[in-house]
This record gives C-alpha cells, structure tokens and sequence, in this order.
C-alpha cells in the first residue's frame, strides 16, 4: 500500500471522527461517565492521628466546639425539650454529687461571677437580685445552721473593721450620737457637713497618734 493512500486515509478519519463528536456530543460523555461511575475505584480511608496527649484532645474538641456550634446547641435545647425532666427525676443523687464536687473544686470561680452577675443587673433589676439573695441565705441557712452563723459572725467582724479603717458615714453618725455632740436628731437625720467635719477630725486624732508613737 502506498504512503499517499495511508495519509489521506488517516486525514478522512479524523475528519469523520470530529463530525460524528460534534454531532453526539452528550450521549459519549454520558456513557463515558456510566463507565467511570462502575469502574471507579473505592476511596482510599483516611487515617487520622490519635489523639495522644489530654491537652491535643481538649484543642480538637475546642476547635469542633467552635465550628459546629448551633448546630450542637440546637441538639442540646431539642433533647432537654423531650428527655429533660424524665432524665433529671432519674438522676435526682447523682446530679447532687456532681454539683457538690464542682462547688468544692470551684468556690472561688462560682462566687466571683455570682457577684459580676449582682454588680450587672443590680442597676436594672435591683428587687429581683435582692430576691435572689435572701433565697440563698435561707437555703443556706436551712442547710447548715451552725456553719451559717460561724460566716456570719466574720462578715459582721470585717464590716466592723472595714467601716473603721475607711470612717464611712454610718461610723461616723453613731459617734456623734455616742459622745453626745447631737442629742435631740437621730442618725439619719444628721447634717452632711457635721459628718465630714467630724471625719476630718478622727483623721487628723489618728495622724497625731500614729507620729507619738
């Protein structure tokens, strides 16, 4: 067979190829991705590291925490909606230890934001944070009398020594009414300027005590 033949051969097929392409188009990309789709290989696993350490652990699930976080918080509200009550009757002790072990890991923690919570809301609700202490002193109270009156009696005992250190006005009233400067008015109803008049005079007693000595 000559060369000239086998060339113009080759040149009609690419020809016929493009034509019959162009034409159906859609149905050989449609049968070539059935063929990818049936002889596709299953993915390869993907192998995640374990987690070692406590703190790479805590990292993960800060992280996970992070980005799925109304997701897990819509999950959390829907199950107490359905299982919450049935859940707490059930575990009524051990919710009770669980509390009690929290309190006593952290006191210090639990009674710092008690009172970031009175110092916010105590200007725009004040009864109702009024109302929220006498309930925990009563609950208090009920729970350990004995340890109730010990806290109280050191409470009174720094007041005391707060209120002399720093001469607040209450102090300084019950000594004008002590010593007799006012006889006939009470302690509210003492003028503003008699109290600091008499605080200036405590200080200036205290300077010259403190230099005697």
């Amino acid at each position: 067979m000559p060369y000239k033949d086998l060339k113009k051969r080759r040149d009609c097929a690419k020809k016929s190829n493009k034509r019959y392409w162009e034409k159906n188009k859609e149905t050989i990309n449609a049968k070539a991705r059935e063929r990818y789709h049936l002889n596709k290989p299953p993915p390869k696993p993907k192998i995640k590291k374990p987690l070692q350490t406590r703190e790479e652990k805590r990292a993960y699930q800060r992280e996970y925490y992070a980005k799925n976080r109304e997701k897990l918080l819509e999950k959390t509200k829907a199950w107490h909606a359905k299982h919450g009550k049935q859940w707490r009757e059930e575990n009524k002790e051990r919710l009770k230890e669980w509390r009690k072990e929290y309190q006593a890991k952290n006191r210090e923690k639990i009674n710092q934001q008690s009172k970031e919570w009175a110092k916010k809301n105590f200007d725009k609700n004040p009864e109702e944070v009024r109302k929220t202490r006498r309930l925990k002193k009563k609950e208090y109270k009920a729970k350990d009398p004995k340890r109730y009156n010990e806290m109280s009696r050191r409470w009174n005992h720094k007041s005391q020594k707060k209120m002399v250190t720093e001469l607040k006005d209450c102090y300084v009233r019950r000594l004008l009414c002590k010593h007799g400067v006012v006889i006939d008015l009470s302690a509210k109803y003492i003028p503003q300027d008699l109290v600091e008049a008499k605080r200036l005079e405590i200080k200036i007693r205290r300077m010259v005590n403190e230099k005697r000595n």
